[in-house]
């Protein structure tokens, strides 16, 4: 099974900046209920030059944005 990184990014004071966040929240909880362990969820308000360690960790990566 292919190891799955949802990451969402934005600014959560700034209402629909949010986006990113809340949908990575929401397919965190899914995940958890389905117990897909090779689904992990990660966000921030922007991308950093530190992610790209962290996304090298897995065969695909979805990045949620406003």
């Amino acid at each position: 099974m292919k190891k799955i990184l949802v990451y969402g990014y934005g600014n959560p004071g700034r209402q629909d900046d949010a986006m990113g966040n809340v949908m990575a929240d929401r397919i965190e909880e899914w995940a958890k209920e389905k117990a897909y362990d090779h689904i992990s969820v990660d966000s921030n308000y922007q991308l950093n030059i530190e992610d790209a360690d962290t996304i090298s960790n897995y065969d695909v990566v979805f990045f949620v944005d406003a």
